[in-house]
């Protein structure tokens, strides 16, 4: 009794398909980069950054990475929008030293996902 292994290829293929879903688009992986050299002179230069810096940098990167990619059709998370406005809230926090009231962040969260959604229907009109 053997067992035949014709289908190799296409277990294959599937591998490969979902080792391009794991990764980072272009896009995020530029933003990978510029956060990597902000962070390295965040180190480099003590003391020359407000503290928070890194958030709200990390924030905007999450966020023009996610607009691009809308853009590009690649489905993006509301979860990871989420985490982007949080980060750039705390970041302001940090930096500005003025607590912000999250309920308006909130909608303003809401607001961009929909902005996005609706950007993504243009895109296929």
């Amino acid at each position: 009794m053997g067992f035949n292994n014709g289908g190799g290829s296409s277990m294959s293929n599937v591998v490969e398909s979902e080792n391009k879903d794991q990764g980072f688009t272009t896009y995020g992986s530029i933003g990978v980069a510029v956060f990597l050299i902000t962070v390295g002179l965040v180190f480099l230069i003590p003391n020359t950054f407000p503290e928070g810096f890194l958030y709200v940098v990390a924030g905007v990167l999450i966020v023009i990475v996610t607009i691009l990619n809308a853009f590009k059709g690649v489905a993006y998370d509301g979860l990871s929008i989420l985490c982007a406005v949080v980060s750039i809230v705390i970041g302001i926090n940090k930096m500005v030293d003025v607590e912000i009231r999250y309920l308006p962040i909130i909608l303003i969260v809401i607001g961009f996902v929909a902005l996005l959604n609706n950007i993504k229907k243009l895109r296929y009109q």
